[in-house]
């Protein structure tokens, strides 16, 4: 990862505390908001990849009209795995600048969706993280990503 010259990898016990933390606001704080409804959970963190892995399962409310994951859900998945990757590296609230997703194959519901998030570059102003959601029963990817998010206490 590149990293501007004032900012270095946090350690990975601040980060796993991070990231639980993210998490469980997500299924407890925010739990009647989509976020809360996806029910993300933490399960890992490699701080020399940058990267940090989270487990969604599709629900039948995240259907499209023929039965499969909804790609604005798929799309929330990946927003949210990034935007909870670059919040933990920081240490406060990122907000996203911009995301741009590929959809590669559909998603099933009762999938459990592995989304594994890494930082690709981390700066005073923006923090860029690239996504991939992926059935975790195959490992196959089903959408990525790469999105911006803003370096800025809110």
């Amino acid at each position: 990862m590149i990293y501007h010259e004032n900012t270095s990898a946090p350690d990975e016990k601040i980060l796993r505390q991070r990231l639980t933390a993210l998490a469980e606001d997500s299924c407890i704080r925010q739990k009647d908001t989509t976020n809360g409804m996806m029910a993300p959970e933490f399960l890992d963190v490699d701080p020399a990849a940058d990267t940090a892995v989270f487990r969604y399962i599709v629900q039948p409310w995240e259907a499209n009209r023929v039965g499969g994951l909804h790609g604005g859900i798929m799309a929330s998945m990946l927003d949210h795995a990034c935007g909870l990757t670059a919040s933990a590296w920081l240490g406060h609230w990122a907000p996203t600048m911009s995301i741009s997703i590929d959809y590669i194959r559909p998603a099933e519901i009762g999938d459990r969706l592995l989304a594994v998030a890494t930082v690709v570059s981390f700066g005073r102003h923006l923090i860029r993280v690239r996504g991939e959601l992926r059935r975790e029963q195959t490992g196959k990817v089903v959408a990525a990503c790469s999105a911006t998010f803003f370096n800025k206490e809110v």
